[in-house]
C-alpha cells in the first residue's frame, strides 16, 4: 500500500513571498504545463484581478485580516501606510480595498499576494502530478478523495485555505497565484472563472487547451468546502 506524502505546511509562514518578485515558486512546474510567466503573456492579469475585485467588499478584506497572524497582519497594513496597533477594523479594510483598486498591476501586486498568501502558496507545489490535479477536478469523487488521502498536508492546507478565504476573494486569489508564477499556476488558470474546460480527464491525458496555453483538464472546480479537515486526513 502506498504511503501518503507529507510535507511541511506553508500558509502564512513564508511572509517574504508577499514582498518579493513575482517569481516565487520554489517547486518546479510540470514539464507539460506552461509556467505562470508564460501564462501571463496571454492572460490579462490586471483586467482579471480588477474584475475579481468587483465582487469583493470591505467585509471580505476584514475577514482575511482578522484571521492573519499578528506579524503578517502588520506587514499587510503597514504596506499601505497604516498602523494596526489596536487591531484591524472595517475602515482599514476599506482603505486596503481602495488601495488595491489603485494598483497599476493589481494581479501581481505585493498587497494582493500578501492578502491571499495561503491560497497562493497552495499552488506553489510540485507535490501533485498532472494526473492528480486532474483527479481533484474530475467527476470521480473516489479519485479525488484518494488523491487527497495520499497528500495529507496538501489536503489540510486546502481545507485551511477555504476556511479562511471568503468566497468573494477566491477569484482574486487565483489571479494572484498565476501572477506569482507558482509551480501550479496553470491549475489556478484552469479554475479561474472565465475559463470553460469541457474535457473530462482520462488516464494519461491531464491537459486541455485554453486561452493559448496548456492547462489541466477539469470538469468541475475542486475548490469545494472541505473544512473542517476530516480527522482521517489531518
Amino acid at each position: 500500500m502506498a504511503t501518503p506524502k507529507r510535507r511541511n505546511r506553508r500558509q502564512w509562514n513564508n511572509q517574504s513571498r508577499s514582498a518579493t518578485a513575482n517569481v516565487v515558486a520554489e517547486s518546479k512546474t510540470p514539464p507539460e504545463w506552461p509556467t505562470g510567466e508564460r501564462i501571463t503573456q496571454v492572460f490579462e492579469v490586471h483586467a482579471a484581478a480588477l474584475k475579481a475585485l468587483d465582487e469583493v467588499k470591505a467585509e471580505d478584506i476584514l475577514a482575511v485580516l482578522q484571521k492573519m497572524p499578528p506579524r503578517h497582519q502588520q506587514f499587510v497594513v503597514h504596506s499601505i501606510g497604516l498602523h494596526a496597533a489596536g487591531g484591524v477594523n472595517r475602515g482599514m479594510a476599506s482603505q486596503i480595498l481602495a488601495q488595491l483598486h489603485r494598483q497599476d498591476n493589481i494581479g501581481s501586486s505585493a498587497l494582493l499576494r500578501g492578502l491571499m498568501l495561503p491560497l497562493v502558496t497552495l499552488f506553489d507545489t510540485d507535490e501533485l502530478s498532472a494526473d492528480e490535479w486532474a483527479a481533484l477536478g474530475g467527476d470521480s469523487s473516489a479519485r479525488s478523495l484518494y488523491t487527497l488521502a495520499m497528500h495529507e498536508d496538501f489536503a489540510c492546507h486546502l481545507a485551511d485555505v477555504l476556511a479562511i478565504t471568503p468566497p468573494n476573494l477566491l477569484q482574486a486569489g487565483l489571479v494572484a497565484a498565476i501572477a506569482a508564477n507558482t509551480a501550479s499556476a496553470s491549475v489556478a488558470r484552469a479554475h479561474h472563472r472565465p475559463v470553460s474546460l469541457t474535457h473530462t480527464p482520462q488516464p494519461g491525458n491531464s491537459r486541455s487547451m485554453s486561452a493559448g496555453v496548456m492547462a489541466p483538464a477539469v470538469s468541475q472546480p475542486f475548490l469545494m468546502p472541505l473544512a473542517p479537515c476530516p480527522a482521517w486526513l489531518c
